[in-house]
């Protein structure tokens, strides 16, 4: 009797080990629209006057629009009702942990989960050319947009800056050993960066080069500002299914 019972408690031993070295469910949420996302649509690397105000301020200083605070704040309740993580994970920036706030407003539920800080998931790192003006980026790096287009923006490392495989080998490797140990068994709620989450699919999705190319040249695909894309562990397979992507919860105007 004491051998069955051992053999029992011994199998679902080995049967759950997978799902306690995992988190059961990793959410993500884009921060809201920034003062970046606002004045530099089309702009790839540099911007016109418009961006003069704040073309001086480090990315990680950068802030959200009214706009931005109130999408996250409309976003709140619904977004709160639909995962209810263990802990959130913000970038550090600015602009997510104004997004996070913005959702705490909206809505109560999140106010007792405890927040940590991780700068593994901040934005991929931008280089000198994207703080400048047109005109100092035509005049000291000309050649920049032949090179991105022949090269392609998955492979693409910016002057001074990381490729988006750069920001997936040297930090969202290390991230994802870091959370598997800290919070497995756990559900966790990340609000960080659109090139982080299209890092992130192409490691949980297992996509192939020309799957994040065509993502990451999407007007359509490349994550909102907001949106929620929300994964789960199957242990049976040992690995995440995405159950949502990239869905926003408040009025486009």
């Amino acid at each position: 009797m004491i051998t069955k019972l051992y053999r029992t408690i011994c199998y679902h031993i080995w049967f759950l080990r997978p799902l306690l070295h995992h988190p059961i469910e990793i959410s993500f949420i884009r921060h809201a629209q920034s003062m970046r996302n606002r004045y530099t649509k089309g702009w790839r690397f540099s911007g016109p006057e418009s961006v003069k105000s704040f073309v001086d301020v480090p990315d990680h200083k950068i802030t959200l629009t009214e706009e931005g605070y109130k999408q996250a704040k409309e976003s709140g309740e619904k977004i709160t009702g639909i995962v209810s993580p263990d802990v959130i994970i913000t970038s550090g920036y600015e602009r997510t942990k104004q997004t996070l706030e913005g959702i705490l407003e909206g809505s109560a539920t999140w106010k007792h989960i405890p927040v940590v800080e991780n700068l593994l998931i901040r934005e991929r790192e931008n280089g000198y050319v994207w703080s400048m003006l047109n005109d100092s980026h035509e005049k000291h790096f000309p050649y920049i947009q032949n090179y991105w287009d022949q090269v392609g923006p998955l492979f693409s490392r910016p002057v001074g800056g990381e490729s988006i495989l750069d920001l997936i080998e040297k930090r969202l490797y290390r991230f994802f050993d870091e959370i598997n140990k800290e919070y497995a068994g756990k559900k966790v709620c990340l609000v960080t960066h659109g090139r982080v989450i299209t890092g992130v699919r192409m490691l949980l999705e297992n996509m192939s080069i020309d799957e994040v190319e065509e993502i990451l040249h999407s007007k359509t695909e490349c994550p909102k500002n907001v949106g929620l894309t929300v994964y789960a562990y199957n242990p049976w397979i040992n690995t995440y299914k995405l159950k949502q992507y990239n869905k926003t919860y408040y009025k486009i105007d």
